[in-house]
């Protein structure tokens, strides 16, 4: 299967099986309860759940709030990837906020992020993989950026780079991750632009809502 071919099928999944479970999930009455009941402006993060599709896919959930004052004008967010296999290589695939596209992030991205913002180069695990969503939630792309690969992606997140390549207009592939530190010629000015652009999202995100994962 291709990337286009596996995009389809997760966002079918998605929109006639998962998302209607992921919706009754936030409507638990708990998560309005402990959010106001914090009294904080800051992100809060809730235990994870695990949805199977009728395809037998595994869905990841992780609901999340913004703090009290973005809850009471909004409601939850959450974000939900899931993952599969292009002949012998692995993927990550998050669905996007309005369940038209899909990013996908190779196994040997995680393997960079980890070892090159954290040293770490032990066995990756699911624990690993929430955590990097959730330090990842928002990746902004710069998808005129030139490449050795045809149509390459460019996407600045609060912990650096990922570069990979845009498939279709619903359809991204990250391949590598790099911090700012080991950007270059280019990279640099885009990534100092994309960077800004963040800053005014986690600005928003303290009060004023910007588009929720």
């Amino acid at each position: 299967m291709t990337f286009s071919e596996i995009r389809k099928e997760i966002l079918n999944d998605w929109l006639f099986g998962v998302l209607p479970k992921v919706l009754k999930i936030l409507a638990d009455n708990k998560y309005r309860k402990f959010i106001i009941k914090s009294n904080k402006n800051e992100t809060i993060y809730f235990k994870h759940h695990e949805i199977i599709s009728k395809r037998k896919n595994r869905f990841i959930l992780i609901p999340f709030s913004y703090g009290k004052a973005d809850f009471k004008k909004y409601g939850m967010c959450f974000f939900a990837f899931t993952s599969f296999r292009i002949g012998k290589k692995l993927y990550y695939a998050r669905v996007d906020c309005n369940g038209q596209s899909v990013s996908f992030y190779s196994w040997h991205l995680l393997e960079r992020y980890y070892e090159r913002l954290y040293g770490y180069t032990d066995r990756i695990t699911e624990v690993h993989i929430l955590k990097f969503f959730k330090e990842n939630s928002i990746a902004l792309p710069y998808e005129q950026y030139n490449t050795k690969y045809i149509n390459g992606e460019f996407g600045r997140t609060d912990k650096g780079i990922l570069l990979g390549q845009r498939i279709d207009e619903r359809t991204v592939v990250y391949n590598t991750f790099i911090t700012e530190e080991m950007a270059k010629g280019k990279q640099i000015e885009i990534s100092d632009f994309l960077n800004g652009q963040l800053d005014n999202l986690a600005f928003d995100s303290l009060g004023n809502r910007y588009v929720a994962a």
